[in-house]
């Protein structure tokens, strides 16, 4: 069974076409990338794929079960997290407790319960699970510094923590490595491979970045104009003619 299954997903706004009849799968354990020039499609199709959006046809599964019209948090609660193109984040919190809001859809106590201080087991735990998360992507040093405070990069790592929080078996990252220095990208990949080797999380991803497309990924999706245009091994796709075309033209 594959992990997720898009089919013939379209996806309208008015009278234009985002998402056109894309279809694709994806096995458990890889890392698969989205690649395309800009307006191709791909952040709508990763917000089909949580939620965000509701496709006008197809349908999307995730370990079998259809998804299409299920809310983000149902989504979540499934095993899908995901980061976003622009870092989406409380700036007036910590690290340590933007971390941990990514831990909401594991809490059980009664939130009237944990007022009265009555749950303190279940926040230890929750707490051991951040603190895993935050040597993990090696943030300590900014475990108690307000977010808004700190460089793009660092926040960049805080919302993957944020993502990671939720124990998913699929991560979605959108554009992980926008914005970021040479070193930081370099840094980004090696967190990227470790998650999915280390952690046993599979990955789909959009990035621009197509040097570190072809060293990271197993396979790689192309969309132009919302259409799947060519699916395969990162040399397989670097040598495919259509998506020289869609790049570069003619």
């Amino acid at each position: 069974m594959f992990l997720l299954q898009v089919e013939n997903v379209t996806l309208r706004f008015g009278g234009v076409t985002a998402v056109d009849n894309a279809s694709f799968n994806m096995k458990r354990g890889e890392i698969l990338a989205m690649i395309g020039p800009n307006g191709a499609g791909k952040t709508s199709l990763l917000n089909c794929i949580s939620g965000f959006y509701k496709p006008q046809s197809g349908r999307i599964l995730f370990k079998g079960i259809d998804i299409t019209h299920k809310k983000p948090y149902e989504i979540a609660r499934m095993g899908i997290a995901r980061t976003f193109q622009n870092v989406e984040l409380y700036s007036g919190m910590t690290t340590l407790d933007t971390i941990m809001s990514g831990r909401h859809i594991h809490y059980r106590c009664n939130p009237i319960l944990a007022s009265l201080g009555l749950c303190m087991k279940e926040e230890i735990k929750h707490r051991e699970k951040v603190e895993e998360i935050i040597d993990f992507l090696d943030l300590q040093k900014y475990r108690r510094l307000i977010v808004g405070t700190l460089p793009y990069g660092i926040q960049k790592r805080i919302e993957l923590g944020r993502a990671l929080a939720l124990e998913p078996e699929l991560l979605l990252l959108d554009e992980p490595m926008g914005g970021l220095s040479f070193e930081e990208k370099e840094d980004m990949a090696v967190y990227i491979l470790e998650i999915n080797e280390d952690l046993d999380i599979s990955i789909l991803l959009i990035e621009h970045d197509l040097g570190f497309v072809m060293d990271i990924s197993d396979r790689i999706i192309v969309l132009d104009r919302g259409r799947v245009i060519a699916s395969g091994k990162p040399d397989e796709i670097a040598n495919d003619p259509r998506v020289v075309q869609a790049y570069v033209g003619e």
